[in-house]
């Protein structure tokens, strides 16, 4: 090889190592996914999610999994789940979900899955859906994950109750008994 050919394999290694390492930093850290699972449990099992039977007798519990990739080279610690909610004149309202295997730790080129109850998503005002890292990073659930997660959520049995607060219709409201910890981080 002479010394030129010598200089050009240098200089395209080295551009091909700064692409790299630009490429590395742009990528997204993690990446996150929400689906519905419907899982048979043990009668004696504890349970977060809504639960249903079939005909046959057979109890089955519905809940709201969020798959977690870590896609960097390092491990990330996961503190919580959020949900933004939209209201009526732009008003939101966001909670921190805390259920109780978190912070979790997801290791490199790894992933994990964690469970909430389904109860989160029936709601018509679902804005958001995603994680926090422990540098107050959010990764949330595409958009189209999430109107097809809401939407078969929605089909399904919920643990949500109506409580009349008084007399009128305006005052009905629903909630649900909430398992995880949670917080209401912010309203606007």
């Amino acid at each position: 090889m002479t010394d030129i050919s010598i200089i050009i394999v240098v200089i395209v290694l080295t551009l091909a190592a700064a692409f790299i390492l630009i490429y590395r930093r742009k990528k997204t850290k993690l990446s996150v996914s929400a689906y519905i699972t419907t899982d048979v449990v043990e009668q004696k099992s504890f349970r977060k999610g809504t639960i249903v039977s079939d005909s046959n007798g057979t109890i089955y519990e519905i809940l709201l999994k969020l798959k977690i990739t870590n896609n960097t080279d390092s491990y990330l610690e996961i503190l919580s789940v959020f949900i933004e909610y939209e209201f009526e004149e732009d008003s939101t309202s966001e909670f921190e979900i805390i259920p109780n295997e978190f912070p979790i730790s997801i290791e490199q080129l790894d992933n994990c899955e964690i469970s909430i109850q389904k109860e989160w998503l029936d709601y018509e005002n679902v804005n958001s859906l995603g994680v926090i890292d422990s540098d107050g990073n959010r990764y949330s659930v595409s958009k189209q994950n999430l109107d097809k997660v809401w939407l078969e959520s929605n089909n399904l049995p919920s643990a949500k109750n109506k409580y009349d607060k008084k007399q009128g219709p305006m005052d009905v409201t629903t909630d649900f008994v909430v398992v995880d910890r949670y917080r209401i981080k912010s309203t606007s």
